[in-house]
């Protein structure tokens, strides 16, 4: 593996790893993520949509990638469900089909999956991380009544404590990764409360600044909480 890794470098194949990839993007909005695993690794765990992958199984991928990247000078990213195989694969389209920017992403798809449902982490890295994947709890009185399987959906179980956690990572991360805002930069937001701390945390977490407005009758305890968290 070692020589794999050692030969790819030398035709100009990186490996990516998980801290850059966001950096990468936001630099470069146009660098396309190609997965090039098996049907049955990418039904077991989907890239989410967000990441507009592109789905070129091993096999395929030589044959079928001029038709959707047909530009050699566009930056590529290849996912393999480990990383052995994309690196492999980066090589191949760099030698011989000419790809002028080839990377491998470090330690493969579960990178870009953390966010799915299908996904499950052991620690979460950081409060990125801890957004989404609440559990579906049974209600089992009303389920039990009614004849019904009626679930409820622990929304509160996401670290900032509501579900605005999800919106305002993806505002955040959607704005990255088409350069509409850069390290160390000022978000705003007009909130009443529970979207402004999610983006606290947010903020927190990616380096940006945090000016809210929201109506002076809210509870004190969420203005007390967004200065807290930092935010203005």
């Amino acid at each position: 593996w070692k020589r794999v890794v050692a030969q790819a470098e030398k035709t100009g194949v990186s490996e990516v790893p998980e801290q850059d990839l966001h950096d990468m993007l936001r630099r470069n909005p146009a660098l396309r993520i190609i997965d090039i695993r098996e049907e049955s690794e990418v039904a077991r765990m989907p890239i989410p949509s967000w990441w507009n992958a592109i789905e070129l199984p091993r096999g395929c991928m030589e044959r079928d990638i001029g038709k959707h990247v047909p530009d050699l000078n566009t930056e590529l990213i290849l996912v393999c469900a480990g990383g052995q195989h994309s690196v492999q694969a980066a090589q191949s389209l760099t030698s011989i089909l000419n790809y002028a920017k080839v990377h491998s992403l470090k330690e493969g798809a579960k990178v870009l999956c953390r966010g799915h449902p299908m996904y499950r982490s052991g620690v979460s890295k950081g409060f990125q991380e801890a957004v989404g994947n609440t559990p579906l709890i049974r209600l089992n009185k009303i389920s039990d009544e009614t004849g019904c399987e009626i679930l409820g959906k622990a929304e509160y179980m996401n670290p900032g404590g509501s579900v605005k956690d999800r919106p305002a990572l993806h505002l955040i991360l959607d704005a990255e990764r088409r350069g509409l805002i850069q390290p160390g930069g000022t978000i705003t937001e007009a909130t009443s409360g529970n979207t402004g701390i999610g983006l606290a945390h947010v903020c927190n977490a990616r380096g940006y600044k945090l000016i809210t407005c929201m109506p002076s009758t809210m509870a004190k305890e969420k203005q007390d909480t967004l200065k807290r968290l930092g935010a203005e």
